[in-house]
């Protein structure tokens, strides 16, 4: 017999059991270049099938919150595409959109780490709705209750369906097969033996449906009680059995002490582990349906297969009931449990800590690693929470794509931790910080709002918050205690807006004055606030450290104004107008007219926005109302009246006034509007312009953005488009494999959704929309150019240059539609993504014939000395797909060739003959080609062979020579 200090065994076989997680390599090399299908090179190699399998990071494992050393097998876990696929849903697109980076910039995996934190953001928040909105909540389990009388007349299981829902789930055929299969493999555990146990631990099983199921048949015998004596006497090793389980955390009761014998009779290794798992499936053989459901739910929603779900981890229904037992210790129950006052005050300390980072997800990776909520584990509580706070640190590097170092996670989490605090304060915040808006920090705002915060949760435990809008809840006792905020708006000569009731309010919660000129403050400081708090997501923050800017160290001003710059210099415009126009589309019935007016309207607010401030700054000059009509008069007279306003849109008012006499109230006012227009032009509503018809040029600028924002197009009428990106997202990364992910590694380009989906198009030469941008004259000049090198990437930039101002002429005209906006970013795409591998002697030669664009790659492979490789690829009308390698030693070229269609090869050979003369009339001599039909894998794996940089003259004499003849000879056909 072996004792060791964790576990005591039997038999030798039994000690020192090391399992280790093998982590699959993706694209095995052996010194040649892989593919998943047969290739010829040049030298006529044939490469073998190599197989493939993913790839997960210690950070994607984190991701399900699995502890280190029980990670499953890796077939358990889905690949990022695959989470993509079955985990991402319309709502995810939506969260990601606002924060208003384009999901076509995320990597894969990226992607992966963005939908996994916007799934628990909405969890979080879920879950402080669900404490304070009671009427909210019974409401939508009435919702619930339709719906599942609904899906029951559909003929499917309304279970399943729910709790798909519940977990943030797709409810699809897919979604409800898994879960019900899973489920299926779980019923078994009813039929769970002491022999199925005996099987289960003896080969060290994770606890999953698969695994009940395939006990429950493969173990032998029934073993049906605890209590079968083997012969082995127990009692010689109690003593030792005792300390392992105490050293463990394991209550050393009856029954545990039961379990450890029947480990110990039955030959299997008695450990903390296997007492609890013991203890585990006992419970999970009585766990109720809902529940198991739930659970099984819940793990494919992290990005695990349904029926390798971890059965021991709560649900995150489980956790919120656990949580709400928790939340109610008392002083006395802290008094009963820690005699001294020394440990009742660390015991307090310790439940204000947890009770500030506590969740629902962190109570569920607790329980599920068999930590219990309660007031005896306070401390192991502590320190898991702050392991699970540094993993998310890490999470959001990874996301973002930072560097993972220590100051990096630090000012990550802070800022974001920061900018939370603030939006979940009460709006008394702004009473105790506006006096000192043009000097404070994040970092102390966010201090104030901390301690705001604690008093008010202990005084009233209610309150209206920055980042929020009026609480239904607080509705009755908001009309009570600011009945008469019309009449003092209307005795002020104000309009009647959420905004100015909301400012009323502020003023009156923090006791100071209601004049027009403080509610306008407010109004402004709320909205610079409130608008900048939001801003400040992990793409944004990411940015910010990048370029060495401290979020949490800078004046608000200054943060909010590199905030903007950061804006500014990203696609958002492309991303708001993309939905505007989506929106346009969508509104049936629509006359052009119609049309070209809500275009209009978008347009002069994107005028308004890039005008820095000078029109605003003219109307609120003039003393006259902020509306459409007299935003549009000022951009019409702005230079006849020799205007010469800059309004600072960052933060405070005025950067710089020419002008003179221009009051502290009109630069406040011309703030608030610049932040206001922004926001009007984001949530622009093609259905309030349509309803309010030409109403809309004379309201005022806050009434159209109210309007806007409560009765514009509603969630289930946005669904489909957010539904539509995530199919497109999803047929991005579902369709991309290894060698497109080689390529975009070669040319060091990110494996972005967008560089996926043009580097598929380019190796597959099937990406039309780029050249079809190619007119005749800029063909021939590029073809003329391909011997010199360095003329051929000025003409290059030149025609990239004219082709980006075409796409901008092409986006300002009238008819543009949604479709037709989204080829146009495809075509800008392309431009950046050709000019890219430029740098790396990779080329798109165009080849207009009277059929259209033939698109045709050029790759130039120069080493040292004076021998390389060109390698041509294109579609030729007369012999399909042509594809040629040369290798140029000195003035000496080795070619092979192959042509897709048979009956041409003739026809092709008199063309390479042609070929040869002109290389002869070029100085070069050459062999015999090699002239195959077929096609092959690929032409441009070896790209990343090259040294970077490096030219040969004679190498695109070479590509000039072959691209001549085939264009010719194709144009003559």
């Amino acid at each position: 017999m072996i004792i060791q200090t964790r576990e005591i065994s039997l038999t030798l076989g039994d000690t020192d059991q090391v399992k280790r997680l093998g982590v699959s390599v993706q694209y095995a090399k052996d010194g040649k270049i892989s593919n998943n299908s047969l290739g010829t090179t040049m030298d006529c190699a044939v490469q073998g099938e190599v197989g493939k399998s993913a790839v997960y990071t210690e950070a994607e494992a984190r991701q399900l919150h699995i502890e280190e050393g029980e990670l499953p097998d890796g077939d358990s876990l889905v690949s990022p595409a695959d989470f993509i696929s079955q985990c991402m849903t319309g709502e995810d697109a939506k969260d990601l959109s606002d924060e208003e980076t384009p999901l076509e910039e995320y990597t894969s995996s990226q992607l992966e780490r963005a939908v996994s934190r916007v799934k628990e953001q909405r969890s979080m928040k879920q879950e402080a709705l669900d404490s304070q909105l009671t009427k909210e909540r019974e409401e939508q389990e009435a919702m619930e209750e339709s719906a599942m009388r609904n899906m029951a007349e559909s003929g499917l299981s309304p279970q399943i369906q729910r709790q798909l829902a519940e977990s943030g789930l797709p409810v699809t055929p897919d979604a409800i097969t898994r879960l019900t299969y899973a489920v299926d493999l779980a019923a078994e555990r009813t039929n769970f033996s002491m022999a199925s146990m005996k099987f289960f631990i003896a080969n060290s099983l994770p606890l999953t449906p698969e695994n009940i199921h395939g006990s429950v048949y493969g173990a032998k015998g029934n073993g049906s009680t605890w209590n079968e004596n083997q012969g082995e006497d127990f009692s010689t090793v109690e003593n030792q059995v005792k300390h392992i389980l105490g050293e463990a955390g394991v209550e050393t009761d009856a029954q545990a002490f039961e379990k450890a014998k029947w480990l110990y009779e039955n030959q299997l290794p008695v450990t903390a582990e296997n007492v609890k798992l013991c203890q585990l499936l006992e419970e999970i053989k009585e766990l109720d349906t809902d529940t198991l459901i739930a659970r099984i739910a819940d793990n494919m929603a992290e990005g695990t297969r349904a029926e390798k779900a971890n059965l021991g981890k709560p649900s995150f229904r489980e956790a919120k009931d656990a949580l709400g037992d928790f939340w109610t210790i008392s002083e006395s129950d802290i008094q009963r449990t820690f005699p001294t006052e020394a440990d009742q005050i660390a015991a307090k300390r310790q439940l204000e800590e947890i009770r500030l980072e506590m969740t629902a997800a962190a109570a569920r990776t607790m329980m599920a690693k068999g930590i219990r909520l309660d007031i005896s584990h306070l401390e192991e509580m502590v320190e898991e929470l702050k392991l699970q706070e540094q993993q998310s640190r890490e999470a959001l590097l990874q996301e973002t794509g930072l560097p993972i170092t220590t100051e990096n996670a630090r000012v990550m989490s802070d800022t974001v931790m920061a900018a939370k605090q603030v939006l979940s304060a009460p709006v008394e915040l702004f009473g105790a910080t506006i006096g000192t808006k043009e000097t404070q920090t994040l970092r102390v705002v966010a201090s104030v709002a901390k301690e705001v915060t604690q008093q008010f949760e202990k005084a009233v435990g209610t309150y209206e918050a920055v980042g929020t809008e009026v609480r239904r809840d607080l509705g009755d006792s908001l009309k009570k205690a600011f009945g008469n905020i019309n009449d003092i708006l209307d005795d002020l000569g104000m309009e009647i807006t959420g905004m100015n009731q909301r400012a009323v309010r502020i003023l009156g919660y923090n006791q100071m004055p209601l004049t027009r000129e403080n509610i306008e403050e407010m109004k402004a400081y709320d909205s610079k606030v409130t608008t900048l708090m939001e801003n400040l997501k992990p793409p944004v923050v990411a940015e910010l450290i990048r370029r060495d800017i401290h979020p949490l160290e800078i004046s608000l001003d200054e943060l909010n104004e590199a905030v903007e710059t950061i804006q500014a210099e990203t696609v958002i415009e492309d991303i708001s107008f993309r939905k505007f126009l989506w929106k346009m589309d969508h509104q049936h019935g629509l006359t052009e007219e119609e049309r070209q007016s809500m275009i209009g309207v978008y347009r002069l607010l994107d005028k308004i926005e890039k005008s820095d401030g000078s029109v605003i700054g003219q109307v609120v000059k003039q003393g006259r109302e902020l509306s459409l009509s007299s935003l549009l008069s000022a951009i019409r007279t702005e230079k006849a009246e020799g205007a010469d306003w800059q309004v600072d849109d960052s933060f405070g008012g005025l950067e710089e006034v020419v002008t003179k006499s221009v009051s502290i109230s009109e630069q406040i006012q011309a703030a608030y509007a610049t932040t206001m227009t922004a926001n009007l032009q984001k949530n622009l509503s093609p259905k309030v312009l349509r309803e309010q018809g030409e109403n809309i040029l004379d309201m005022s600028l806050e009434t159209l953005l109210e309007l806007c924002q409560t009765t514009g197009e509603t969630t289930e009428e946005m669904a489909e488009y957010y539904q539509q990106l995530v199919t497109q997202i999803q047929e991005a990364s579902a369709e991309v494999n290894g060698p497109v992910k080689d390529f975009l590694e070669a040319i060091k380009m990110p494996d972005t959704i967008a560089n996926l989906t043009m580097a598929k198009s380019f190796l597959k030469g099937t990406n039309k929309e780029y050249s079809s941008l190619f007119s005749e004259e800029e063909s021939e000049r590029i073809q003329d150019s391909l011997d010199d090198p360095d003329k051929l990437e000025e003409v290059y930039e030149k025609i990239d240059q004219s082709h980006e101002a075409t796409l901008a002429e092409k986006k300002e005209k009238d008819d543009i539609t949604y479709d037709g906006v989204l080829n146009l970013a495809k075509m800008a795409n392309g431009i950046s993504f050709y000019r890219n591998i430029r740098k790396f002697e990779t080329y798109e030669v165009p080849i207009i014939t009277e059929d259209g664009v033939t698109e045709c790659h050029v790759t130039i492979k120069s080493g040292e000395g004076k021998k390389g490789t060109v390698e041509v690829s294109m579609v030729s009308d007369t012999w399909g797909r042509v594809q040629a390698t040369f290798r140029v030693s000195e003035k000496h070229v080795k070619g092979f060739v192959t042509a897709e269609k048979t009956e041409s090869l003739a026809d092709c050979q008199r063309m390479l003959k042609n070929f040869e003369k002109d290389l002869e009339e070029n100085g070069f001599t050459m062999d015999s080609d090699s002239l195959i039909q077929g096609n092959r894998n690929s032409l441009h794996k070896i790209i990343e062979d090259r040294v970077e940089g490096a030219k040969n003259k004679d190498l695109y004499q070479v590509a000039k020579c072959f691209i001549t003849n085939v264009a010719r000879k194709d144009d003559a056909e």
